[in-house]
């Protein structure tokens, strides 16, 4: 997985590119501002084992096998609020009522064992934001999806000076205080 800060730095270097990024690295550029975007995310450890992200309106489905399927998994977005539009036990099919008018606003909602989560928010905040399981090491797990938004509006909204000097400060107190950071630091 590519962390927030390695995205980040890419995009700020103009690296970013649609083939710049792997499967196993779990990014999405999402370019498309003022729609919505609609997430489904499941858990399906009984017949699948794995945990998957998947978006209505994107082409590709990122997955990464995990052993984390058979529990409840709170999933948080960076950079935005979103309406929960489904929310339920069992496997998500096309035929599941979703709640468009006046759905559920939240940063956090929970992905129930063994069912779905069905999310969507508006392409409105140019940046690097993680879509992930607020367990830790369930990040670490893999349980994360990186969204890249408005990639050619993200250097406007960057303090390149500030970004440089804090990460620097950052290296030199790693350096310094001999901590090892063996997980992504969600």
């Amino acid at each position: 997985m590519l962390t927030n800060s390695a995205a980040l730095r890419q995009v700020l270097d103009g690296k970013v590119t649609a083939e710049a990024y792997t499967p196993v690295q779990q990014v999405v550029a999402l370019n498309d501002p003022g729609t919505f975007t609609t997430f489904v995310i499941t858990t399906d450890g009984m017949v699948r084992g794995f945990s998957r992200f998947t978006a209505s309106n994107i082409p590709t489905e990122r997955s990464k096998t995990n052993h984390t399927a058979r529990q409840a998994h709170p999933i948080h977005l960076h950079g935005h609020d979103f309406f929960i539009l489904a929310q339920g036990s069992g496997t998500y099919t096309e035929d599941v009522a979703r709640r468009t008018k006046n759905p559920p606003r939240r940063d956090v909602a929970m992905l129930p064992e063994g069912g779905y989560l069905v999310i969507a928010f508006q392409q409105d905040n140019p940046g690097a934001w993680l879509l992930h399981c607020h367990v830790g090491w369930h990040v670490s797990q893999g349980f994360a999806l990186q969204l890249l938004e408005q990639v050619g509006s993200i250097g406007a909204t960057v303090d390149q000076a500030r970004l440089d000097a804090t990460c620097s400060k950052w290296k030199d107190h790693v350096a310094k205080s001999g901590i090892v950071q063996d997980e992504s630091g969600v």
